[in-house]
């Protein structure tokens, strides 16, 4: 056979087996659309099934799973008429929120509680959660505890009402294991099969009346390597310094040619960092930063 003849052959083989390729060439695979890459949980979310109440339909307080540092228990508030007898319930402990539910919208989540009661409750009030946290969770608990602010709260999301967000569902104090939450006396009825979301959020760091303001107050990460401006203001001043309580969480470094503007970057930890600026006649500002990884985006 002359060499056209086999080159035309070639091209004639290649042409009708596209799927399997040609000369052992293997098959050519049309790549996929890449989806948008949802915030999940920095640990492992902890998942299992608590019990609510007593063979006599009385709250008994029960122990959520525990993961990464976070733990806690559960009691539902006493109701006149009680709850059904042995009243169970699924939970899911996690940083992040769960699948039908979104981050809040003003603040700074540091824990989510998903539950789906296996019967339906008609509650008098919110319930009472103790919230076990890490420990770099504990220790800007306490710092916002000292520093007698607004306090944290026990947020709830209904997805009967996802238009609505997240409502105010209770108070926090801080304790030495984490946050104690006691819920507020509103009515509410939850269904069974129906998951619900609990979470612990702290408030933005209010600006304070007078000396440095920072803008932004709080700063949420959820890819390594993103990164943030802050700014410092304060009248007279205009040179200051900035540092991080955890580097690897998030790092600060000023911005060029800025004696008031500093970079945020997200590092490969998650946890909360806090960033401290000063000025030169030992006034001080602090802003919260923290950083819930994103699955797809880690490298």
């Amino acid at each position: 056979m002359s060499l056209f003849g086999r080159v035309l052959g070639c091209i004639v083989a290649c042409a009708s087996a596209l799927a399997s390729g040609c000369a052992g060439s293997s098959t050519v695979a049309i790549p996929a659309a890449r989806a948008t890459p949802m915030p999940v949980a920095s640990v492992v979310p902890a998942t299992g099934t608590i019990v609510l109440t007593n063979d006599a339909g009385q709250p008994i307080p029960a122990t959520l799973p525990a993961t990464g540092g976070f733990g806690g228990t559960f009691t539902l508030a006493a109701a006149p008429g009680g709850y059904p007898a042995n009243a169970t319930a699924l939970a899911t402990l996690t940083d992040a929120p769960p699948p039908n539910a979104p981050l809040p919208s003003t603040g700074v989540a540091l824990v989510y509680l998903g539950l789906q009661p296996a019967v339906g409750l008609t509650l008098p009030s919110f319930p009472t959660i103790a919230f076990t946290l890490p420990a770099s969770a504990q220790a800007l608990a306490r710092r916002r505890a000292a520093a007698a602010t607004s306090a944290d709260t026990l947020d709830f999301f209904d997805p009967a009402n996802a238009n609505g967000g997240y409502s105010v569902a209770g108070t926090c104090t801080a304790d030495a294991a984490g946050e104690s939450c006691t819920g507020a006396p509103a009515g509410r009825v939850l269904f069974a099969g129906t998951t619900y979301t609990f979470a612990l959020v702290a408030p933005p760091t209010p600006a304070p009346p007078t000396g440095i303001t920072l803008s932004p107050a709080s700063v949420q990460f959820n890819v390594p390597g993103a990164s943030e401006t802050i700014v410092a203001s304060e009248p007279g001043v205009t040179h200051f310094t900035a540092t991080t309580s955890d580097a690897s969480i998030v790092s600060i470094a000023p911005a060029a040619g800025s004696t008031s503007s500093f970079v945020l970057t997200a590092g490969y930890t998650s946890g909360y960092a806090v960033i401290t600026v000063s000025d030169a006649n030992g006034a001080s500002a602090q802003a919260q930063a923290v950083l819930t990884l994103v699955i797809g985006n880690i490298s």
